[in-house]
């Protein structure tokens, strides 16, 4: 080892207790603090949302294993169910707003 080695190995050791010592660049990962946990009124409303909605979770869950094990197909699928549903809910809302069935 030469004499230059060891200058250079002085001033590469300097030259990181400075960049550590600068305060500027984290090197220690720090913990997150925890999240504090949802007022009690989400809480409880969101327990409810989720008793009313058992019903359309169960129904979806039997519709769906009827379905093909392939995912394009469920989500063609699924994207059909989505539109035929839609035009359901446009043809209903149209008979209402005009008090006539145009489709026949």
């Amino acid at each position: 080892m030469s004499q230059a080695d060891g200058v250079s190995d002085e001033r590469l050791a300097a030259a990181h207790r400075a960049l550590r010592e600068g305060g500027d660049i984290q090197f220690d990962m720090m913990p997150i603090a925890p999240k504090p946990p949802p007022p009690a009124w989400l809480k409880a409303f969101g327990e409810w949302l989720e008793k009313v909605l058992a019903p359309v979770g169960r129904f979806l869950r039997w519709l769906s294993s009827f379905m093909p094990d392939a995912p394009y197909a469920r989500i063609f699928l699924w994207t059909m169910i989505a539109a035929l549903a839609l035009l359901l809910v446009w043809i209903v809302q149209d008979r209402i707003r005009n008090g006539v069935w145009r489709l026949p």
